[in-house]
């Protein structure tokens, strides 16, 4: 495997991080799933699992505002406790 200096790090991630949020995902599992083929077993199962997880917040929209969310959290307050 070559090595790559933190420069060349730092360029393709700042360079990706101006990426919309979807396509950003997309190149995360790209690179997530090019790992799992060469990882033993657990580190593999690990590559899935993030994978997955990277799934779970990947939204059609923008993510919700900070009033948004304290707005969600108290209306689940609400279910909760009444």
């Amino acid at each position: 495997m070559a090595t790559s200096n933190s420069s060349d790090f730092d360029a393709v991630y700042d360079r990706v991080s101006e990426w919309p949020e979807e396509r950003q995902i997309e190149f995360a599992d790209r690179i997530l799933r090019a790992l799992g083929d060469s990882l033993p077993a657990e580190q593999a199962r690990q590559s899935q699992d993030l994978r997955r997880l990277v799934g779970l917040f990947a939204t059609e929209g923008p993510p919700p505002t900070d009033e948004e969310c304290e707005k969600i959290i108290e209306e689940a307050r609400l279910r909760k406790y009444g």
